[in-house]
């Protein structure tokens, strides 16, 4: 709308509506979860919120490309922008990194098979060749720890090359290693180099589609990455039994690298896009393809190495994963790494028939998926349904269906106990197979609502979630094989079923239970996060003065257009400038004085008073704020006017000059209407401000500072 134009009441309400009380929905778990979000100044997200804001020029160019401006996150004009993109160069973006990620779990459990053509060749016992298993599952745990951060600043397709070259490099290693020791340093190199795609899979995921279609190509990721397991053995049992040399398998995998390889540089563009606040030179080829340098300027903050590890503390992600942990070393690693131990005394299988017993284990991931997803999303919709369709369930109702997973669990690990104990020397039956695949619907099961429960309860964290369940379960499934032979042989499969299923009952079932029943009350006791914890999550919060100054006028109202049309509004006008300004700074001191309560949470007052500026000045806001549960249900627009109003007048206490605006043109919260504060916070209406009694006699601003 030009300046110029006669403005009417209605006209006016329109403008300030599209451009300042937009109410996004906060941000879903599959955002989060993807990890490389970041919002504020310089930012990778951009959310709906931000389109009333896009010039003319801006909206033609959606409207060309995309048909609609209802999408979510708003893409910018450069083609280079992964949500820009055709959908094929999408998808196929997509396949490679989906295939890589499943490739981290195959290649572990790729020899599985062939553990006797090992021990025979380098002189050990069965058990001993399984560790080149167990290994590389705890290095597949610990190295995602690296690979994330790094992404987060030199871009995915470095790494995606790094990752390949370095895998086919130590495959060769493993096919010509004529030790036991070679070959596991070689494996252990293998699996630090293959792993980054479990870490950074899901956020390519974020990265590249829309958020009405992440559901579908999300499960397309997760499906890989659960097959990768039992998918190894399958294929690789033929090769080792057919060639009758174990190491071909290794040579194939090596293959497999190169034509990965070959893949990513054809099809795998790079996906990490700064949207806000960098420059973009050169042609879109050139920023997809050719562009090798570090992407992201923030400083690389040691913290973040380690980050995922502090979410130890919460009771509502640490219980959930030392569940799931336990289900998942007794159905994914026990019914993988020990099947050759059990399978080739009992009948004498070759390594052909050792891969056929991991068909049971697929069926069974792929129907459990199936129930969980599926499942899950309509459970907790038809509870919203019931409460009136107004408000979520907690998140604590989605934990009815990990019961059921629990369940199968336990029932297909007794199954498949019994029934191979039952099992006559040398004569083999299905039964044992049936019972591993209940098992494997049931981890599957588990695996869903657990890990989707952690994420409900801690969206903040979503990030990091992902990271420090893989690093609890693969430390687990470690452990495991080293104590799994010695309890098969003390109490035979029969016993060692009963054992599991009772270790499940008393380990996962009734700590779910438990928090099932006080989970809610625990985590809202739970203080916000500190410092540490928000820069991690949000690692690009902090930026330059000038940059923040360049953006400002994006996302406040112009003073000077209001004071023009003043005469339009009669004696409104003062009432509305001055509550809507008092609702703004009311909302920043709300904000800020959270923060200081999070930050004396965190130190001592010695230290609080030593650090003085850092936390009372312009940089707590940016470190402790975002990471609040109040300041991340802000509209985009209102989160980024606090950023920006909070640095650009950087002085020796500008938090304090924020609240005393607040404090000046809000004198009393109960003289405004309290449904203005409710969690969608809202900006008031022309009309609603009007009706409300005169706010006190000061003068309308003209700036903010």
């Amino acid at each position: 709308m030009d300046d110029k134009d006669e403005t009417t009441t209605q006209d006016f309400a329109h403008v300030q509506k599209q451009r300042i009380n937009q109410s996004p929905e906060p941000l879903k778990e599959e955002e989060l979860n993807g990890a490389d979000l970041e919002l504020g100044p310089r930012a990778t997200y951009i959310t709906t919120g931000a389109a009333a804001g896009i010039s003319q020029e801006h909206r033609d160019y959606l409207l060309q490309r995309h048909g609609t401006l209802d999408l979510d996150p708003i893409p910018s004009m450069d083609p280079a922008d992964p949500y820009n993109w055709p959908t094929w160069r999408k998808n196929a973006n997509l396949v490679c990194v989906a295939f890589h990620a499943m490739m981290t779990t195959f290649t572990a459990s790729a020899i599985i098979p062939v553990y006797e053509y090992i021990a025979v060749d380098l002189d050990c016992s069965i058990q001993t060749a399984s560790y080149l298993t167990s290994l590389q599952i705890c290095i597949l745990g610990f190295a995602p720890l690296f690979w994330k951060p790094i992404s987060n600043r030199y871009g995915r397709r470095p790494v995606w090359f790094v990752s390949t070259i370095g895998s086919l490099l130590f495959n060769v290693g493993c096919a010509l290693c004529h030790s036991y020791s070679s070959m596991a340093v070689c494996r252990a190199f293998n699996a630090f180099f293959i792993s980054p795609a479990i870490a950074i899979g899901s956020g390519v995921v974020v990265e590249t589609y829309f958020k009405r279609q992440r559901g579908k190509y999300m499960g397309i990721w997760t499906l890989l990455v659960t097959l990768g397991p039992p998918a190894g053995p399958f294929f690789m049992g033929f090769v080792g039994y057919q060639t009758g040399n174990y190491r071909w398998i290794y040579w194939i995998l090596a293959m497999v690298n190169g034509l990965q390889f070959i893949c990513y540089i054809f099809f795998g563009p790079e996906t990490r896009y700064i949207r806000q606040g960098v420059r973009h030179a050169g042609s879109a080829f050139k920023q997809e393809f050719l562009t090798f340098k570090r992407i992201d300027p923030m400083p690389l903050d040691p913290w973040e190495f380690l980050h995922p590890l502090s979410l130890v503390r919460y009771a509502s992600i640490l219980v959930p994963t030392l569940a799931y942990t336990i289900v998942f070393g007794f159905t994914s690693v026990l019914l993988t790494v020990e099947i050759p131990q059990l399978f080739v005394p009992k009948f004498g299988f070759n390594p052909q028939q050792i891969g056929l017993q991991f068909l049971g284990m697929i069926v069974g991931s792929l129907i459990g998926e199936q129930l969980a997803g599926r499942g899950s999303d309509f459970w907790m919709n038809k509870r919203a349904r019931k409460m009136g369709g107004d408000r979520r369930p907690p998140a604590e109702h989605r934990l009815w269906l990990s019961y059921g997973g629990f369940l199968l669990t336990m029932v297909g690990l007794l199954v498949f106990g019994i029934r191979l104990e039952q099992a006559p020397q040398g004569h083999w039956n299905v039964t044992p197979i049936v019972g591993i695949a209940i098992a494997a619907a049931g981890n599957q099961v588990v695996t869903t609502v657990i890990v989707t429960y952690a994420v409900d309860c801690h969206t903040e964290h979503a990030a990091s979630i992902g990271v420090f369940v893989n690093v609890i379960r693969s430390t687990w499934g470690f452990i495991g094989p080293f104590w799994f032979p010695d309890m098969l042989a003390g109490l035979g499969p029969s016993g060692s079923g009963g054992v599991m299923a009772g270790v499940i009952f008393a380990c996962s079932w009734l700590p779910i239970a438990l928090l099932h029943w006080r989970g809610e009350g625990w985590r809202d006791r739970k203080a916000a996060v500190s410092a540490q914890e928000a820069q991690a999550e949000y690692p690009n919060m902090i930026t330059s003065a000038e940059r923040l100054q360049q953006a400002l006028d994006s996302f406040l109202w112009d003073h000077r257009l209001l004071q023009q049309r003043k005469a339009a509004f009669e004696n409104c006008e003062h009432e509305r400038v001055a509550g809507e300004q008092a609702l703004i700074f009311e909302h920043a001191a709300l904000a800020v004085r959270e923060a200081l309560v999070v930050a004396q949470q965190q130190t001592t007052r010695n230290e609080y008073l030593a650090k003085g500026k850092q936390y009372r000045g312009s940089l707590a806001v940016v470190k402790y704020a975002p990471s609040s549960a109040r300041f991340l249900e802000l509209p985009g627009e209102l989160r980024n006017a606090i950023y920006r109003y909070a640095i650009v007048n950087d002085n020796d206490n500008p938090i304090d000059a924020v609240i005393d605006h607040a404090t000046a043109y809000f004198p009393s919260r109960d003289r405004y209407p309290r449904a203005f504060f409710k969690a969608s916070h809202r900006q008031p209406s022309l009309a609603s401000v009007c009706r409300q009694p005169p706010l006190r006699e000061e003068r309308v601003p003209t700036t903010l500072g």
